[in-house]
């Protein structure tokens, strides 16, 4: 409008008005330049406020970015080490399984883990544990079947003869010379003949055990007498026995004839480990649990070269001896008699760096109730019990015979008199 105004004046030669109007708008184009020059100011302004809050976000960005990876890769690592913590168990499980699933049966840690892992593999140890033990009781069952078999021919092919060599000895014996060189060669062909007649009633023993007589016994004055059995034997081959008795023992229900018999065969076995002479020592203990005696233990121990253990891990197999002249059947008939009576027989490396053997039983509760002098009565019963043995060993050993008189393993035998009966076992 004013550049109109401005030319209309201009063109009528209106000088004043053209020069005023002039003003006006040089006036205008100034302002309007300062307008622009602020505008311009502060579009700038604001453009660099933008790019600088556009670089600190993208800064912050980069740097969240770079937390985020750090946080990612820990987050990783942390799953895959939890991953192999809980999947590493998991494998040796399978693992284990497999190797039980081809036939190893040994006794393995169960896992600690502290979870359910942790239980699964102590319950599948304890799977593991039950079917190893009922493998070695079924072998240790057919190799006894198999010995039974076997011990029942022997005895049958072998007894008889025996008891036949035996008397007829005894009657050539009476025609010898006192002195001489054949006599001596009867001593020794007695001794042998009595060597196997002790030989078949072990393998009778194993093969037709019968059932244990229980009743009422004081495990200390079996002990007393196995000991005074063997002692004379001990003192000739410069053996030292000790015994150690706890006090006020209780009674235990056994049968007394086979607890013996598997005292004597610790002792002895101890005993002829010593061939150069040592010492035995022997303890009756009672194990308690929270005060009260639940059972005894029987401990017989050596000073002499002790066993392997490649040799103790079939310590109690059929056969097996270290003995040169051995049957190897005294801790298998030992261990089969505790086992009879619900305890168990341990060998373990004893203090004198020989062997240690513990004989535990269990003790019934009536008799730790009772007292060791409760049962007092019982023990005329043992003696009779003892007598009835020795006579049932006479008569195997004349089974086919009218003599009244034999002779044994250098002992004189006689049938009519429970005086005359054997003295060794």
């Amino acid at each position: 409008r004013r550049v109109e105004l401005l030319s209309q004046a201009v063109a009528g030669r209106d000088l004043p008005r053209a020069r005023a109007l002039q003003e006006r708008l040089l006036r205008s184009g100034r302002r309007a330049q300062r307008a622009l020059s602020r505008l311009e100011q502060q579009v700038t302004e604001r453009l660099d406020s933008l790019a600088a809050s556009l670089e600190a976000r993208q800064n912050t960005a980069l740097v969240v970015m770079v937390v985020l990876a750090i946080v990612t890769l820990l987050v990783g690592a942390l799953m895959a080490l939890y991953a192999r913590r809980v999947l590493s168990p998991l494998t040796q499980v399978t693992r284990r399984a497999q190797a039980v699933a081809r036939g190893d049966l040994e006794k393995q840690a169960a896992l600690d883990t502290g979870d359910e892992l942790g239980e699964l593999s102590a319950t599948f140890e304890s799977m593991v544990a039950a079917i190893s033990g009922a493998r070695e009781k079924l072998l240790r069952a057919e190799r006894l079947a198999a010995i039974g078999k076997m011990a029942a021919h022997v005895t049958h092919e072998v007894r008889n003869p025996l008891s036949s060599i035996a008397l007829n000895l005894e009657l050539l014996e009476d025609e010898l010379p006192v002195d001489g060189d054949a006599r001596e060669l009867l001593h020794a062909i007695e001794e042998e003949v009595g060597r196997l007649s002790v030989l078949t009633d072990q393998y009778l023993s194993l093969a037709r055990r019968r059932s244990p007589q229980m009743e009422d016994c004081n495990i200390s004055q079996l002990v007393e007498e196995a000991v005074k059995f063997i002692r004379a034997d001990a003192r000739r081959h410069q053996v030292e026995i000790s015994v150690q008795t706890d006090a006020n023992l209780p009674w235990v229900f056994a049968d007394p004839s086979q607890l013996r018999q598997a005292i004597y065969n610790l002792i002895r076995n101890a005993r002829e480990a010593l061939s150069q002479g040592g010492r035995i020592g022997i303890e009756v203990r009672a194990q308690r649990e929270r005060g009260v005696i639940q059972r005894l233990a029987i401990i017989v121990e050596d000073d002499g070269p002790g066993i392997s253990s490649a040799q103790s891990q079939r310590l109690f197999d059929p056969f097996f001896t270290t003995k040169a002249h051995g049957t190897g059947l005294g801790l298998a008939v030992t261990r089969e008699i505790i086992r009879a009576h619900g305890g168990e027989l341990v060998h373990e490396r004893g203090k004198w760096d020989g062997a240690r053997f513990q004989l535990i039983l269990p003790v019934p509760p009536r008799l730790v109730q009772q007292g060791p002098g409760a049962v007092e009565e019982s023990a005329a019963g043992i003696g009779g019990f003892l007598e009835s043995e020795l006579e049932e060993a006479v008569q195997r050993v004349l089974p086919d015979s009218n003599s009244r008189e034999s002779q044994v393993g250098g002992k004189r035998l006689d049938s009519r008199s429970p005086s005359g009966r054997i003295i060794e076992e």
